[in-house]
């Protein structure tokens, strides 16, 4: 306090040096913490940042999808926000869930999992690599599933598979194959 006024004292980055704020108010929000979750973590298999909030597939591109396809969230669920951003993330969410249900089919990605069974050992590496939970064993059939629906083709399963058992369909070597040809080409 200087002058019976609170006084803010800070560091200034753009200025390299403390500033100081006389102030005739001063008012703090208070703080925002998420609610427990593990149930609907459980139920969605989606995920949480550190701080406990949903975790977005993509903040730049997908700010309210989580990486699992069909879920979406939307205001303080995924951060603390102000009232404009929070009506903002509704709106993008329910717009995201319209365009599903209004859809007469649901399409998915053109690269998708395959499992070769002759070649799989089911060691099942594939069903705790895939973050998309689109992998499943069916004890029945003695073999591994794939959700065509919920897989995204991230290859994470094909880069664990010891045997080479699962691969993209969709996906061809050739076109890579030219890639690393042309990167590995010496300048003319």
């Amino acid at each position: 306090f200087e002058d019976g006024k609170p006084v803010i004292t800070a560091f200034d980055p753009v200025l390299g040096g403390k500033i100081q704020i006389k102030v005739d108010i001063l008012s703090l929000s208070s703080g925002l913490e998420p609610n427990d979750v593990d149930e609907l973590l459980e139920i969605f298999g989606v995920e949480v940042t550190q701080d406990g909030f949903y975790r977005e597939a993509d903040f730049k591109w997908r700010p309210v999808d989580f990486l699992k396809q069909g879920i979406y969230m939307c205001g303080i669920a995924h951060s603390p926000r102000r009232m404009g951003e929070t009506v903002a993330s509704a709106k993008a969410a329910a717009q995201r869930a319209l365009r599903i249900l209004s859809a007469e089919k649901i399409t998915r990605e053109t690269v998708v999992a395959q499992v070769r069974h002759s070649l799989c050992s089911l060691c099942q590496a594939c069903i705790a690599a895939c973050p998309y939970g689109a992998r499943g064993l069916d004890m029945d059939a003695g073999r591994i599933t794939v959700d065509e629906i919920l897989c995204q083709g991230c290859g994470a399963c094909a880069a664990v598979c010891p045997n080479s058992a699962t691969i993209l369909k969709g996906f061809h070597d050739g076109p890579m194959l030219s890639v690393i040809d042309a990167a590995l080409e010496e300048p003319a």
